[in-house]
This record gives C-alpha cells, sequence and structure tokens, in this order.
C-alpha cells in the first residue's frame, strides 16, 4: 500500500519527464497529468487540479442509493430513494448530511 505525504505536491513520471497532479477524495487516489514538464509551472497548475477535483467530488448528483451489508454476493441490500445533500460546518471541522426519500427495494439475506 503506498504512503503519501500529508500535503500534495506534483510528482514527476521519470519516464514521460511530465509532473502530475495526485489527491485522494473519499478513499479513491486520482492521479493526472499537469500537462508541463516545469517544475514551477507544474507548482502553479496544482492548484487548480485540486480544486477542480474536489469540486467535481461535491457536484455529484445521484437518484438511488444502494445500501449494502457486506460484500458477500447474498448479502442484503436496501435501495432508497436520494432527496439532497447539506454541507454543516467548516471545511475541516465540517460534515455532510444526506436527506433519504422512500425505500425502494429491499433485497433480504438469503443464507
Amino acid at each position: 500500500m503506498e504512503k503519501f505525504p500529508p500535503c500534495s505536491a506534483p510528482y514527476p513520471v521519470r519516464a514521460q519527464r511530465v509532473f502530475f497532479g495526485r489527491v485522494k477524495i473519499g478513499g479513491k487516489i486520482v492521479r493526472h497529468t499537469l500537462k508541463t514538464d516545469v517544475f514551477t509551472t507544474a507548482r502553479l497548475r496544482l492548484g487548480d487540479f485540486l480544486k477542480a477535483q474536489r469540486k467535481r467530488a461535491s457536484d455529484r448528483r445521484y437518484d438511488v442509493i444502494c445500501f449494502r451489508n457486506g460484500y458477500a454476493g447474498n448479502a442484503p441490500e436496501m435501495w432508497v430513494e436520494w432527496r439532497a445533500v447539506r454541507r454543516h460546518g467548516t471545511a475541516r471541522s465540517g460534515y455532510y448530511a444526506i436527506r433519504l426519500g422512500r425505500i425502494l427495494k429491499i433485497k433480504p439475506w438469503r443464507g
């Protein structure tokens, strides 16, 4: 498992001589080219990359959410209507609250 420094920084891919931005959002690591081989330019473009990735992650829209109890093939599932998401607090101390609608489908445990 890769260990990342606490702050994001541009890192070079030696074979291509191009800098990439790397950030972890919602447990997923996102890597994208910064389209430059100059470190100072890459540092400037990194801020735009991080801002765009965070905005993209917060602007997602859903109709239905599936809650699943485990990874097994016969694990129970519940499909619920998505209503909205609200953000409370500031950047570091904030949290998100999901508003759910009616239950659309329930798949019970099959043992």
